[in-house]
């Protein structure tokens, strides 16, 4: 049940809004049709800088070292300037830890495996790094009263864990910007785990998409399969979770075998320390509505992740068309 001390947010009902497209066609077309289909949706509020975390890759190993440079960034197509850039490994990161915490956990291994995310990344943790705690189910998110850094205090809040009721995954990711929110300087990311069955939630898998990605932060999913079938990766639009990751610019991750937990959890904390950040003003022209944000690496073939689109007026400084 939630424990003394901590704090509990409900999700409120909202609009229905249009259906994400998926990227089955690659992720440029995946992009395009994002916006398109969000081209009804208006936002009053509009970003002043937008912030958009890389992570690249070249195969399997995540590449460091590259420069302003070395990146190309487009706003609806148009090439537009990089006004700020930071990269550094060993600076610190803030991860929201967001765990699923309903009675479908409470089989074996799932409450296991869930620790032992927790731990390998604590393993990996440098001076400096923090973690927000947040479980859920269908009573809403239950939050620690307050980021945390010590290893004993995050291991304290995972002995407490007891599942209950159902589970509100889409109302949980919803809440996302307002719990990291008190943090104006985040850099790091959200652990979303879950055994991604949801049969609570009042906000649709889309609409709580459309909100998460106000974060301006990375989403990474790692589902708890736990022996179950998975579903087929190029067939996005079936799993919202997997959609979820890819619009924000995270990583999705099934745990099927004990093995996975590992791989996963060194994935999700080496992607973390690789992050490039790249921003860019808004110029408050136009209309502040959803806009397609695109990233690629000059003269290399490498797989980049980053953040599908953000809402706000046009950028300040754009060029051609490409």
């Amino acid at each position: 049940m939630p424990t003394g001390g901590s704090t509990t947010l409900h999700a409120p009902l909202l609009l229905a809004v249009a259906l994400l497209a998926p990227p089955g066609a690659g992720d440029q077309a995946g992009a395009s049709a994002l916006q398109a289909a969000d081209s009804t949706f208006s936002e009053s509020v509009s970003v002043e800088q937008v912030l958009v975390p890389v992570v690249v890759r070249s195969g399997s190993r995540f590449v460091e070292g590259l420069g302003r440079d070395d990146f190309e960034l487009f706003v609806d197509g148009h090439r537009t300037t990089i006004s700020s850039f930071e990269h550094s490994s060993a600076a610190p990161v803030h991860t929201l830890v967001l765990l699923d915490l309903s009675g479908s956990m409470g089989g074996r291994p799932k409450l296991a495996w869930s620790r032992e995310v927790l731990g390998h990344l604590l393993n990996r943790a440098k001076p400096g790094d923090r973690y927000t705690l947040a479980t859920f189910a269908a009573s809403g998110v239950v939050v620690e009263p307050r980021p945390v850094s010590e290893r004993t205090a995050v291991e304290a809040w995972a002995a407490r864990w007891r599942p209950y009721g159902r589970t509100g995954i889409h109302d949980a990711v919803a809440r996302v910007p307002d719990l990291i929110s008190a943090d104006s300087a985040w850099r790091g990311a959200v652990l979303l785990i879950t055994d991604g069955i949801d049969n609570a939630s009042e906000i649709p898998a889309r609409d709580a998409r459309l909100i998460a990605r106000r974060a301006e932060v990375p989403v990474h999913v790692i589902a708890l399969i736990g022996g179950r079938a998975v579903a087929d990766e190029a067939d996005w639009s079936s799993d919202p979770l997997r959609l979820l990751s890819w619009v924000t610019g995270g990583r999705f991750h099934s745990i099927v075998y004990p093995a996975n937990v590992k791989t996963a959890s060194e994935d999700f904390i080496s992607g973390l320390r690789s992050q490039y950040i790249l921003g860019f003003p808004t110029s408050g022209i136009g209309q502040a509505r959803p806009r397609d944000i695109r990233v690629e690496v000059r003269g290399k073939k490498r797989k980049v992740s980053f953040r599908r689109e953000y809402i706000g007026t046009l950028p300040g400084r754009v060029g051609a068309v490409r």
